[in-house]
């Protein structure tokens, strides 16, 4: 009987080879997870701790990947693909318990005049240091250029200063920032791009004011600026400086102009009104109107107040600004709006009732200034006044924020040899037109990269490397490239029939920019996408919390067993323990 059944056995098998047979099961698949971080270099270390936590249970891609069943950000900064992670979203966040230094933010103009102090803001934050002096420290092409020290009072804090300096030369400007106490460092790199550019500004009175002759004179005093002018004295009859308009209705007669100050805005007509709101919406320009008496005309429209306060006190007060780079007015006579428009804010007060004396608001991509400090030039000289550094400080910063015809913007300024940096360009015609009254914008544009000394960055190029194609909104047109291999300064030069813009960058393996924190965004996106954070201290619950988030779904997996080698193994034994046994009876 045995012989028989190792042959049937032998048997089976050799027919279930011929007719290989398919087995069909379903099976849980093992879940795909996305781990992406910001830093390598500051959370490298944790990185790879998640990456090995989270190894044991789930498949890990260490990058972003649409596809997977959910994603990971680790560190304290929100990564470049975060629009690509899938949903949900963990993160774990990297606290740090032990001493140190970290350089959260360095705010640097993207261009600078070479005549005047480029700010440079930073803001740091130190653990363990209490009753040190924290450093800050500036160089410019490794020369040092500013130092700040700055006693810490309790074990944490978060500090911000204002460093800066006056450029020598122009062109691309590396910088370096270090912050240092009680033994500990950090260094961040920026970068700012000084042109001998100065800003053209127009002073326009309807009639002589004491208020715009003072500050037209402080103005015309700094170089940063060109000023024109031109003074009603009289009927007909006009005291000009440069080339300034008649007639500011006159189309396009004040477009060139980063900035425009109107003394006496009361003698204003409607038409001159109606340019400046032209000027204020259609190309983005500032406006700062200098009151010296409070008259009620067409200029109102501009500023949308309806009523007014006044006051005149028998002692000037201080009027104080809000940013303390501006220095401060003093006045006895005040104006200033019952209330304010909606979205202005107070770019000085009164220091004695708070009263938004100096004012601003949006009119359409435009900026105006109201100055309610109506006879703060009679007190232009008094040791507490900084009248000249207040009005030269403001015009300059509203004619730096008037869009030019032509702006580039890169996603970052340091970057590694090889990466890949995305660039903006914006034609602001475009940007601004009024789409609803319909017409063609056509706008021609190219681009390439440049070494810091104006040369192409890759001469076997034969045409611009960067391709720039067009994008919603209009007048927007984005484009990317890859960084050269070679470290140094480059720059981006984009030209079109309005304009030509540059920005420039770094490429530097050593070079490291700021690094913000962004623990609270990442909490916060993370819970917006269906997970949480945590810390990295609680790196065991990351696992549970994944399989809790989502349910792999089943997929079915057919089975060969026939076409695998291990059935030749019984087949054999089968057959050669059907002949041992017949040949030991001696039926063989």
């Amino acid at each position: 009987m045995i012989p028989g059944l190792l042959r049937l056995a032998a048997v089976a098998l050799a027919i279930a080879a011929w007719l290989d047979p398919a087995i069909s099961s379903a099976r849980a698949a093992r879940p795909l997870v996305s781990v992406v971080v910001a830093d390598v270099l500051r959370d490298g270390e944790l990185f790879d701790r998640v990456v090995r936590e989270l190894e044991r249970d789930f498949t890990v891609v260490r990058a972003s990947l649409p596809a997977a069943d959910a994603a990971v950000i680790v560190g304290t900064r929100v990564p470049a693909s975060v629009d690509d992670l899938p949903s949900p979203v963990f993160a774990v966040l990297n606290r740090p318990t032990e001493p140190s230094v970290s350089i959260e933010a360095v705010d640097v103009p993207r261009h600078a005049q070479a005549d005047a102090r480029i700010p440079v803001v930073v803001r740091a934050h130190v653990i363990g240091a209490r009753g040190s002096d924290v450093v800050f420290a500036l160089r410019s092409r490794g020369a040092p250029a500013d130092r700040q020290v700055v006693t810490m009072d309790g074990d944490s804090a978060t500090m911000e200063t204002r460093l800066g300096f006056v450029p020598g030369a122009t062109g691309l400007l590396p910088l370096e920032v270090s912050v240092s106490a009680a033994g500990m460092e950090a260094r961040a790199s920026a970068m700012t791009f000084v042109e001998q550019r100065r800003w053209s500004v127009l002073f326009f009175d309807a009639r002589p004011s004491w208020m715009s002759t003072f500050v037209r004179r402080v103005v015309e005093g700094d170089p940063r600026f060109v000023v024109t002018s031109r003074v009603m004295t009289s009927r007909g009859i006009a005291t000009e400086t440069g080339r300034p308009p008649a007639d500011l209705s006159v189309a396009g007669s004040i477009e060139d102009f980063d900035a425009v100050v109107i003394g006496a805005p009361e003698g204003l007509s409607a038409g001159d009104v109606a340019a400046l709101e032209r000027y204020l919406r259609g190309r983005g320009g500032n406006v700062v109107l200098l009151l010296d008496r409070r008259v009620a005309g067409p200029w109102d429209r501009l500023g949308g107040v309806s009523a007014w306060h006044g006051i005149r006190l028998a002692e000037p007060t201080r009027v104080r600004d809000a940013d303390p780079g501006f220095g401060g007015l003093m006045a006895t006579t005040l104006a200033w709006p019952a209330v304010l428009p909606a979205g202005a804010s107070a770019v000085a007060a009164d220091s004695a009732g708070g009263r938004p004396i100096v004012w601003t608001s949006s009119v359409g991509a435009g900026r105006l200034v109201v100055s309610g400090a109506l006879d703060s030039w009679h007190y232009r000289d008094r040791g507490q006044s900084g009248f000249g550094m207040f009005w030269t400080d403001l015009v300059a910063e509203r004619a730096a924020a008037s869009p030019p015809a032509l702006d580039l913007r890169l996603d970052r300024a340091i970057v590694g040899p090889g990466d890949d940096v995305d660039l903006r360009a914006f034609v602001r015609d475009l940007v601004l037109a009024d789409v609803r009254r319909g017409g063609t914008w056509t706008a021609t544009l190219s681009a390439a990269v440049e070494s810091g000394d104006g040369s192409r960055a890759d001469e076997r190029e034969a045409r611009p490397i960067v391709r720039l194609w067009p994008e919603a909104p209009l007048g927007v047109f984005s484009g990317g490239f890859r960084a050269p291999d070679v470290p140094g300064a480059y720059r981006v030069v984009v030209e079109s029939d309005r304009g030509r813009a540059e920005a420039g960058f770094i490429v530097d393996t050593a070079a490291r920019p700021a690094a913000p924190d962004e623990r609270e965004l990442l909490t916060a996106f993370a819970s917006s996408r269906g997970g949480s954070a945590i810390d990295a201290g609680r790196l065991s619950e990351l696992s549970p919390l994944l399989r809790s988030a989502f349910r792999p779904a089943p997929h079915v997996e057919t089975w060969y067993p026939m076409r695998a080698p291990w059935w030749i193994v019984p087949f054999v034994l089968a057959l050669g323990g059907e002949w041992w046994w017949r040949r030991r009876h001696g039926l063989a």
